[in-house]
């Protein structure tokens, strides 16, 4: 992720600050609860503090195994963590919408989905899977949404996030899988239709390609539109080289 979060007004920055200050209470009044630490890591996390969030997360986990939110915040806390580190200004070939964190609430809230349009994820400048340097982080990064899926294997984000980490990896065949059962459960994923769309032409699957990338226009994805021309672009080329390898393997 890149930094690209609305930047916070002094205001904001100090009720988030007096917040903190709050759950500290609580905490020193009684440490094995998790609420406090949960509202605290959040507060971190918006102040930019991101060592913190994950700290307070990671007691989270160590009170109760079992706490979902505790496992998929982090792992994106994680990713922004690299991101950071690498200071890279990522040019938006993935959804630029990658990523999503969750607060307190589910069901049908739309406050419950925060999408970061920090997330661009672009296959050409990504870290390896090699990359000794981040290899733990990301380690730990897949094995959170691995958490998550373990308690709760129908939890859409989860795999839909998973799935943007596997492509920055380019592994991009198991991407397509985490994208696919994402879209399994929530049909009308236009963000994941897009990304898988971006995929399989990085595997060379024009055809299934552009038709996720249809797909993702007609549910309203205004990237897909715009990127239409591009991406047939790029699927033809895709086309060309399959063709070619295939010629290839017929004349050896």
């Amino acid at each position: 992720m890149t930094n690209k979060e609305a930047a916070l007004t002094n205001d904001q920055a100090d009720r988030h600050f007096k917040s903190i200050e709050e759950f500290s209470l609580q905490i020193e009044h009684n440490p094995d609860q998790i609420n406090p630490y949960f509202g605290r890591a959040l507060d971190f996390m918006l102040l930019q503090d991101l060592s913190e969030a994950i700290s307070d997360l990671d007691k989270i986990v160590e009170i109760n195994a079992n706490f979902l939110m505790a496992y998929f915040n982090r792992a994106s806390i994680r990713f922004k963590q690299i991101q950071l580190l690498k200071n890279e200004d990522h040019q938006s070939t993935f959804n630029e919408e990658s990523f999503v964190t969750l607060n307190y609430s589910f069901g049908k809230n739309k406050n419950l989905i925060s999408k970061n349009n920090n997330a661009k994820i672009t296959a050409d400048e990504s870290l390896s899977s090699k990359d000794n340097k981040h290899a733990l982080q990301f380690e730990q990064i897949i094995h959170d949404y691995d958490m998550c899926l373990r308690i709760n294997p129908d939890f859409v984000f989860a795999y839909y996030n998973r799935g943007n980490i596997r492509c920055y990896l380019k592994d991009f065949r198991s991407a397509i899988q985490d994208y696919s059962e994402a879209i399994r459960r929530y049909t009308d994923f236009a963000e994941a239709y897009f990304n898988r769309g971006l995929a399989l032409l990085y595997t060379g699957d024009a055809k299934k390609g552009i038709e996720d990338l249809s797909k993702a226009g007609e549910l309203g994805l205004i990237n897909a539109c715009l990127e239409n021309s591009r991406t047939r672009r790029v699927a033809k080329k895709c086309m060309e080289k399959s063709a070619a390898r295939n010629l290839s393997a017929q004349i050896s």
